[in-house]
């Protein structure tokens, strides 16, 4: 009931129910007790908590038959119920940051409080949903063999599923199999996973039909990769006639064993597009170095959403590897901890600039209104439109300023509240990211010789602070929802779970 994902809490709470019908009254009441105490701790997960909300809503309306609550359970309930609203409607009042949010959601579209630099728990980020998007899009760095496309994507991804557009097809080499496999290993160049078979997993195998143009494919568990690998395996019977080689320069046919054009002295072996020759292959299904395929163009889009999920490590090299990670992820949250911080005041020098502004401004009546509109005094007309001097350049600085038809202080609000929500997506994923690290080198120093003590370590697995280095170095608290994660991923090496 307390998961991050929807999915996952709706059959928990369905879960809960069944349990209810065939309870006993012993079991019934020490059911409601193990839900009941999770109600103190519903401010943490915000949205996240509407299931056990409405699974306390139905124990509350059974019919007779179903065993419903006596008066005084539900009463206890109910009693715990606004207990926790009234302690946290007494929280938001005298929030610090309430009479900022209140004059903000006047002037902009409030979709998040991105001004908190306090725990970050669930509440704060709601569940991500899937989108899809083009594999081109996801990637951060592309490398190639005679039959393999390799990605390094830009992070990590929990995928869903796929589709594969394939077009300009020759029907003389038609790929039958196409394998895939992916890894959370963190590299550097994502070169160095090649022909390494051992750091991969294969989570799908798709058949292809001859001259088929569209396909999809689906992952029965969701896998989390860092990494792709796409392996065009096998072909389609060509038939007695073997494929012509042309000479991508004038299109001749040639017959020399060596590939070279007998009327234009181009080899025919090069690549069309970056003129590169695998001398080691040379009839190789890709370009070794840029992917092109003479044969047919193929283009995939991922079922995707944001993962937090690291490899599991199992050596030195790895776990320095990952001792790195956590100090780059430390580094970028108090960054972004600092500039959040910097943002609060200016938003609210402007919010009070604005107030007393209005608050100054005389009310005229309606028929003068009009005419006075362009007869204002020049102190009333410096105390509406006059700025700052950083406030103008700050202005100055936005796209399509001179078009801009708005007062500039609320430009410039919205300017600081965009910053502001990039600057606590990236604290959040710096911290989810914190968290699944220290909790496998956690894991990983347990198992080894000079772990700490299993105690320590499932302590500090429940309690673990990923922006911790943040709060050290500004002097307050950051402290990461525990639960947030990614699924799992695939089965071992060369097995097929997709």
């Amino acid at each position: 009931l307390q998961a991050s994902t929807t999915a996952v809490r709706q059959e928990a709470s369905a879960v809960v129910r069944g349990l209810w019908h065939h309870a006993t009254e012993s079991e019934r009441a020490a059911l409601l007790n193990a839900v009941r105490a999770q109600l103190p701790s519903m401010p943490l997960f915000g949205c996240n908590c509407r299931e056990l909300l409405q699974l306390l809503g139905t124990l509350l309306t059974l019919p007779p038959a179903d065993g419903p609550l006596d008066v005084a359970a539900a009463a206890s309930v109910l009693a715990a119920l606004v207990d926790a609203l009234r302690e946290q409607n007494r929280l938001m009042a005298s929030h610090p940051s309430t009479n900022v949010y209140r004059s903000l959601s006047g002037l902009l579209e409030l979709d998040g409080h991105y001004l908190e630099t306090a725990p970050i728990h669930a509440c704060n980020q709601p569940e991500v949903p899937t989108q899809q998007h083009k594999l081109d899009a996801l990637k951060a760095e592309n490398k190639f063999t005679e039959s393999c496309h390799i990605v390094k994507l830009n992070c990590s991804y929990t995928i869903y599923s796929g589709t594969l557009r394939i077009s300009e097809i020759r029907r003389a080499v038609m790929v039958s199999q196409i394998n895939i496999y992916c890894n959370n290993k963190p590299v550097t160049d994502v070169g160095e996973l090649k022909n390494r078979w051992d750091t991969w997993k294969r989570v799908k195998t798709v058949s292809v039909q001859p001259a088929q143009a569209d396909l999809r494919f689906d992952f029965t568990i969701p896998v989390v990769a860092t990494n792709l690998l796409i392996e065009y395996a096998a072909f389609h019977d060509a038939g007695v006639q073997p494929e012509k080689l042309q000479c991508p320069r004038c299109s001749r046919t040639v017959s020399d064993k060596h590939g070279i054009c007998k009327h234009c002295g181009d080899n025919a072996y090069q690549c069309r597009q970056c003129r590169n020759i695998n001398y080691e292959k040379l009839d190789a299904f890709l370009c070794n170095e840029c992917g092109y395929c003479k044969h047919a163009r193929f283009d995939f889009s991922l079922v995707v959403k944001p993962s937090y999920v690291v490899e599991p490590i199992a050596n030195e090299t790895e776990r320095d590897k990952l001792v790195a990670l956590i100090d780059a992820e430390l580094q970028n949250a108090n960054k972004r901890y600092v500039q959040l911080a910097s943002l609060r005041r200016p938003f609210e020098r402007l919010l009070a600039s604005m107030s007393d502004t209005t608050a100054a401004a005389p009310a005229l009546p309606p028929r003068a209104s009009a005419s006075a509109s362009g007869a204002l005094a020049p102190e009333r007309q410096g105390s509406v439109h006059a700025a700052p001097a950083v406030s103008d350049q700050l202005l100055a600085s936005l796209p399509g300023a001179a078009a801009l038809k708005m007062n500039r202080r609320v430009s410039l609000l919205s300017l600081l509240y965009k910053e502001s929500q990039a600057a606590h997506e990236a604290l959040f994923k710096s911290t989810q990211t914190l968290q699944a690290a220290r909790a496998e080198l956690l894991r990983y120093l347990q198992c080894t010789a000079a772990g700490p003590e299993p105690s320590l370590v499932a302590a500090s697995t429940q309690a673990v602070a990923p922006a911790a280095g943040a709060a050290a170095a500004t002097g307050a608290p950051v402290v990461a929802d525990s639960r947030s994660g990614g699924s799992g991923s695939s089965g071992g090496p060369g097995g097929d779970v997709g």
